[in-house]
């Protein structure tokens, strides 16, 4: 069996877009000089859930000493429905901007599943995920999945490796909660 599996294609939200064409940006900005940076996940606020107001804001800080803040678009509906066809339980839509990242495993958690959806929105033709000994270019628009808690990692394969004008990897990346219910969920 496949490590991993490519489930189709699919497009994301304009409001995903638009985000991650300007986190893109930024993260081009952070980038300019320096060979590595530290890449953030930043989770989509969800309007059905207490506490949504706290994850509002993604905050960018610059090597000048700017700082930007920007608005996270709200988890879309459609998608999450589109989705559901896959896996169930409540979905948690992370944006992901990065270049590479060495072999890991993510932090154990019972309450999500083993099995990650990422969806590439902008992504060079040298991107490739790898999850143990297997490995598959990434291409926009399509829907992969693998297990997150056996070894894996994003590779640019480019016979120089990545350097500050490597062009960034935009995706999303989808978690799915074990339980289909969650106390925290509000009564409207």
């Amino acid at each position: 069996m496949s490590l991993i599996r490519c489930l189709g294609p699919i497009s994301l939200p304009a409001s995903y877009r638009q985000y991650m064409r300007e986190d893109a940006r930024y993260f081009k900005r952070k980038i300019a000089g320096h060979s590595h940076i530290q890449f953030q996940e930043e989770l989509f606020p969800d309007r059905d859930f207490e506490g949504h107001e706290e994850i509002l804001l993604s905050t960018h800080h610059f090597p000048d000493g700017d700082v930007v803040e920007v608005n996270k678009p709200y988890v879309c509906q459609k998608l999450v429905n589109k989705l559901s066809a896959f896996f169930g339980g409540r979905q948690h839509h992370l944006c992901m901007t990065l270049v590479d990242i060495d072999t890991h495993t993510d932090r154990r958690d019972d309450e999500i599943n083993s099995t990650v959806l990422l969806i590439p929105f902008q992504a060079s033709h040298l991107h490739y995920l790898e999850v143990e000994d297997q490995r598959q270019q990434l291409l926009p628009n399509r829907i992969y999945a693998f297990n997150h808690y056996r070894l894996h990692s994003l590779v640019y394969d480019s016979d120089f490796g990545s350097n500050p004008s490597s062009k960034p990897l935009s995706v999303l990346k989808v978690r799915f909660e074990r339980m289909l219910g969650n106390s925290r969920k509000t009564q409207k």
